[in-house]
């Protein structure tokens, strides 16, 4: 029976440990504050239950997860090009000018300018096409990538321009 009084006497104890520490102005404003933030919270979570923030933060999922997408495919298109030999073909096709160019100064010979711009033309025009059938198997349809379709229409615009200047020469 003694131990039962023990801690009956040790709970009102701290029971009026507690009530004392509430009337302290320092747990006042701990707890103001506390209320508060609970309060924030609690707008918080129901602004996410908001219509318009169930749209949003559904469409930055969709953003997030076509970046994802555009990445890979740039990771692929990056590999391919490095594994088809592109590069290569784009630096044997400046060597190709260099030479031309030397030609020209050293021996001052038009005729073999020509030459090998023509060759350097085709050159281009088939790496332009190889780069063109790269981008079609890695995008497939390129109207709903907007970076594909903008390399193909520069792969575009550098063809046209390689056959106007075949043209002229």
């Amino acid at each position: 029976m003694g131990g039962k009084l023990n801690d009956i006497r040790e709970t009102s104890s701290n029971a009026i440990q507690i009530i004392r520490d509430l009337k302290n102005p320092e747990v006042h404003e701990s707890l103001n504050r506390v209320k508060d933030i609970a309060a924030t919270v609690k707008e918080i979570v129901e602004s996410f239950k908001d219509p318009s923030m169930v749209k949003n933060i559904e469409n930055f999922r969709l953003t997030l997860e076509s970046i994802e997408k555009i990445s890979t495919k740039i990771d692929s298109l990056r590999s391919d090009t490095q594994n088809s030999g592109i590069m290569d073909e784009i630096s044997s096709t400046i060597k190709a000018c260099r030479l031309a160019l030397d030609t020209l100064n050293n021996e001052g010979s038009t005729k073999d300018l020509v030459t090998e711009s023509k060759n350097l033309i085709s050159e281009i025009s088939s790496m332009v096409l190889e780069i063109k059938h790269l981008l079609r198997t890695i995008g497939g349809n390129t109207d709903g990538n907007s970076n594909i379709a903008g390399i193909v229409d520069n792969v575009k615009d550098i063809r046209n321009y390689a056959k106007s200047v075949r043209e002229d020469l």
